[in-house]
């Protein structure tokens, strides 16, 4: 099964705006490590801190 990124990106910033946790750390990660967004660490931790 070939990874997809942008949708995983689309599908975890959906989840984050209902307050999924699991989204928040996963699309936090991509954001980390500049898997299939530009690397923003600031976003990043954003995500991680917010209390999904």
């Amino acid at each position: 099964m070939e990874k997809d990124i942008k949708k995983a990106v689309y599908y975890y910033s959906e989840a984050v705006e209902k307050e999924d946790l699991h989204a928040c750390w996963s699309l936090g990660g991509l954001y980390q490590e500049g898997n299939g967004v530009p690397k923003n660490l600031s976003k990043a931790y954003e995500l991680f801190k917010k209390r999904c």
